[in-house]
Parts: structure tokens; C-alpha cells; sequence
């Protein structure tokens, strides 16, 4: 008989924890476990789920929704309990009272070094049994602030079968194309990428084209009228040098697969690196920022980081990356896309959080 796991998420928005606890239950799922997600009624998380797994919704998680959690685990109670924020992992540990399960917590975001910040923390997590994160880089940390509790890193996990080397290429551009993919907003690095942009163009001497910079993502804290002054500002062509897509596009590893590098520019958080794994399972290197947990992405043959590189390595760099993957062919891009796959699949993460759970 397999183990019965909840996933309890209290996410209101469709972040990259959000898309961590999808992840993980399909992950849980696909590796045989009677998995049941459970999220805020009217949440992304809740129709996200739905679509994909037995789900259960719940109108919150205060007490009305503890009174909801208790009701159903009188009819089917789990055997292990995953949650993926403050209220729900609150709420577990009057679960655990009324049945013997394991709590997991997933950890996704940055954590406070303050000491009354570490002892509320320890309070809030004393029922819980194992602590999950999405990265090493996270895990050290967690560690530091908090070296009473087991904790383990699993990275996130991607559907491969839907993010994979397209073989619907988009037709080529005129110059080779970065790709910034991803919502614009300041802490994405996309005016700071414009900079270094600049920089890369002048200094430009190959037989490859000089590149282009594509940025796809709707405007959220940054508009386009200040990325086109930007644009402007650093002495380039808006809708030549800089090409902007403001709008959600429908065959996303299609545009992913067709350009030529990947550029995750963020100058903050990151720790979970989604877009970074999309375009590797497409076959496409990227450049990094090295913020967060970026660098942790990077496998031979995978990109770079820019990290503290000097102007003229980060010129050095980006020319290496276009020119090779301009010229590599399609072999080369497929084989990065199942290196990729063997690291960031939801196959990966099924193996992953299964020797996890073993050792519990």
C-alpha cells in the first residue's frame, strides 16, 4: 500500500513556490503515492492543481480551514504532510496531534538572521519533522540559522516532456538572439542587462553577427516606456539592438529552443530557478547572474555565471557562449537538453523527494 501525502499550500499567487508545490506533488504522484494537493479556494495554485491532480480546496488556512483539514482526515488521513508556507505548517501541527504524521516543510524563501526572527521560527516549527529546500545554497543557510533541524535540498523539477528541444525552431534572426524571458520587473536585472548589453556591442569584433537582446514578459513594476529610456540611454536601437515582447506567448519551448542563449539576469532572489531549467531542458546555455541559487543550475556545457566578473570577462564570456552555440548544431543543443533533463525533470524530483521520504 503507498504512503498518503497532503501537499498544503496557502500560496495566493502563482509564484515559484507555487509552481515548487505543483512540482512536487505531480513528482510524488508519477513516483506512485496516493498524493492529494489542498490549496486556498480561488488561488493560481487551486486551478493549477486541479487540472493536473486529486485536489481539495479549503476556504483558508485559519481555523475554518483546520475545522475543513480535520473532516477530511477523519475519512482519509495522511501518512506524511508537505507544506509550502507559515499558515498551513502552523495549522500541521494540530494535524499531527490528532493523527501520528510526518511534516516536511518546504523552505523557498530567504530567512531572517535575526535572533528573534530564529526563535519564533524554531517555536513555529518544532512539530516538524524534515525541512526541504529547493537548493544547496538555501540548505547552508537554513543550516546556520537553524543546526536543530534536519533539512535537504531537492531542486525543482520541470514537465520535460512539455520543455524540451522544440522541433518547431522559430525562423532564425538576422543576429543572434538573448533571451531575457520572464516578467518585467526591476529585481529581474533587465535595465542592468541593458548596460552590460551596451558594453558587449561595442566591443563586438567576430565573424558571428552582433547579437540581439529579446526580452518577452509582461510589465509588472517596470513599464515599457522605462525600459525604452533605458534602451535610449545606453546608446542602442530600440526594436533593433533591444527587441521587446510584452505580451504572454503560446508556444513557450518553441521561443526558448530558438534562441541562441538564455540571459537570467536577476539581481535578487532566484532561489528557485525555473526559467534557468526551461531553457537548459530546450537545449539553450544560459548566462546567469549568479544571484540566489543560479549557479547551481550550471553543469559542464551548461553557460556561465557573470558573478563578480570584470566588464572585459563578461565581454569575453558572452562572445565564447554566442559564438559556440551559434555554430554547435542541434546534436550538441540535444545533449545539453538530456543532461538537463537527468538534473531538472519532474522524473528527477520523483527520485529525489522518494529518498527524501525514506528517511523519514
Amino acid at each position: 500500500m503507498s504512503l498518503s501525502i497532503w501537499h498544503l499550500c496557502s500560496n495566493r499567487w502563482n509564484s515559484a513556490i507555487t509552481e515548487y508545490a505543483v512540482n512536487a506533488a505531480r513528482a510524488l504522484a508519477l513516483a506512485g503515492f496516493d498524493t492529494l494537493f489542498i490549496a486556498k479556494l480561488g488561488t493560481p495554485a487551486a486551478t493549477r492543481a486541479a487540472a493536473l491532480l486529486p485536489t481539495r480546496t479549503v476556504r483558508d488556512f485559519t481555523w475554518r480551514g483546520l475545522l475543513e483539514l480535520l473532516a477530511l482526515m477523519r475519512k482519509n488521513p495522511p501518512d506524511i504532510i508537505i507544506t509550502y508556507g507559515g499558515p498551513e505548517t502552523f495549522l500541521a501541527g494540530f494535524l499531527k496531534a490528532v493523527h501520528p504524521a510526518k511534516v516536511l516543510r518546504f523552505q523557498g524563501q530567504a530567512l531572517s538572521p535575526k535572533p528573534f526572527h530564529a526563535a519564533r521560527h524554531r517555536l513555529a516549527h518544532r512539530h516538524v519533522d524534515l525541512i526541504v529546500t529547493p537548493s544547496e545554497t538555501l540548505a547552508a543557510a537554513v543550516r546556520l540559522l537553524r543546526p536543530w533541524q534536519p533539512v535537504v535540498s531537492v531542486p525543482l523539477g520541470c514537465d520535460a516532456d512539455r520543455y524540451c528541444r522544440s522541433l518547431d525552431i522559430l525562423p532564425p534572426r538576422a543576429r543572434p538572439e538573448l533571451l531575457i524571458f520572464g516578467r518585467l520587473d526591476p529585481v529581474k536585472g533587465h535595465q542592468a542587462m541593458i548596460g552590460r548589453f551596451a558594453l558587449l556591442l561595442a566591443a563586438w569584433e567576430s565573424e558571428t553577427p552582433r547579437p540581439c537582446l529579446h526580452i518577452i514578459g509582461e510589465a509588472a513594476n517596470l513599464s515599457l516606456a522605462e525600459l525604452e529610456d533605458c534602451v535610449l540611454a545606453n546608446g542602442l536601437r530600440w526594436g533593433s539592438d533591444v527587441v521587446v515582447t510584452a505580451r504572454r506567448v503560446d508556444d513557450v519551448p518553441a521561443v526558448l529552443s530558438s534562441a541562441c542563449l538564455g540571459v537570467i539576469p536577476s539581481l535578487g532572489s532566484e532561489l528557485i530557478c525555473r526559467v534557468a531549467e526551461e531553457f537548459l531542458l530546450c537545449g539553450t546555455p544560459v548566462a546567469v547572474s549568479g544571484v540566489g541559487s543560479l549557479e547551481e543550475v550550471l553543469f559542464p556545457g551548461a553557460g556561465f555565471s557573470l558573478g563578480e566578473m570584470s566588464n572585459g570577462d563578461m565581454i569575453d564570456a558572452f562572445r565564447h557562449w554566442v559564438q559556440l552555440s551559434v555554430t554547435e548544431g542541434a546534436e550538441a543543443k540535444v545533449r545539453r537538453a538530456m543532461t538537463a533533463r537527468r538534473h531538472f525533470s519532474l522524473e528527477a524530483m520523483a527520485n529525489a523527494l522518494t529518498n527524501t521520504l525514506r528517511r523519514l
